[in-house]
């Protein structure tokens, strides 16, 4: 299996809520949410992205910096969404 980076934005909060390694969108959600403590009265909307490690980088400057929608670094892809329907089976699988 292949690791790659991933950023996982919420789109219902418009902020950056993780970055790391990981083998797919879906096991990037699964991480996040296992460590922050998923919640299934809580309808989650993610944008997963594939980073480089450069892209990366970018990501977590921002990140620190606050991570809102409105600074979003360029030349980022647009990812896929993964809406609360999506979400609730990830973490049903």
């Amino acid at each position: 299996m292949t690791t790659s980076q991933i950023a996982l934005f919420d789109t219902n909060a418009g902020f950056m809520q993780w970055i790391g390694a990981a083998e797919s969108h879906e096991a990037a959600i699964r991480a996040h949410l296992e460590d922050v403590g998923f919640n299934s009265d809580v309808e989650y909307e993610f944008r997963a992205i594939d980073v480089t490690d450069e892209q990366a980088a970018a990501v977590s400057a921002w990140w620190d910096t606050g991570a809102k929608a409105s600074e979003y670094p360029e030349g980022l892809p647009a990812g896929s969404v993964y809406d609360a329907s999506d979400v609730a089976a990830v973490m049903a699988a």
